[in-house]
């Protein structure tokens, strides 16, 4: 699922018209998960600056946004296990501040909400206190309920 998540997102995008009104009919199944192919981060360890790669898939998340702009947009940040140790939540929320503030460069004027899960719902299972590159990540997606329900931060 993942590899062809990272083929539709490498594939040029042709342009849609958008006739609906709602959010419902704007999908990003399961968001987009920040991690490459290759189980590479986009993310070093400890760190909240976002690489080329990541860079790249970003740029053509907010390009091809094409949701109404009441649609709020979900960036989840996660944390593998040892950084979860170290620091709780505070640098998985750094990551998805980092991207919102990304996405809103590239001109994103959808409300966006950041939440910090930490070392909550990661893509490899691991024991506590390991460091697991695929785990260092940020999901992004549109929330298709059209509101922000919880007040983690909003931007």
């Amino acid at each position: 699922m993942m590899a062809a998540l990272l083929m539709l997102l490498s594939a040029p995008a042709e342009p849609q018209e958008n006739h609906s009104r709602g959010c419902s009919g704007f999908e990003t199944p399961h968001g987009l998960v920040i991690v490459d192919r290759w189980a590479w981060a986009f993310f070093d360890p400890g760190s909240t600056h976002i690489n080329d790669d990541g860079k790249a898939m970003l740029d053509k998340f907010a390009s091809s946004y094409d949701a109404p702009a009441t649609c709020p947009v979900v960036v989840s940040g996660h944390s593998d296990l040892a950084e979860a140790k170290r620091d709780d939540s505070s640098l998985s929320r750094l990551r998805a501040q980092t991207v919102a503030s990304y996405l809103r460069d590239r001109g994103l004027t959808a409300p966006i909400r950041v939440e910090a899960l930490g070392g909550k719902d990661l893509l490899v299972a691991t024991p506590a206190g390991v460091s697991e590159p695929q785990n260092r990540f940020v999901q992004v997606w549109v929330d298709d309920s059209g509101s922000l329900p919880r007040s983690s931060d909003t931007r």
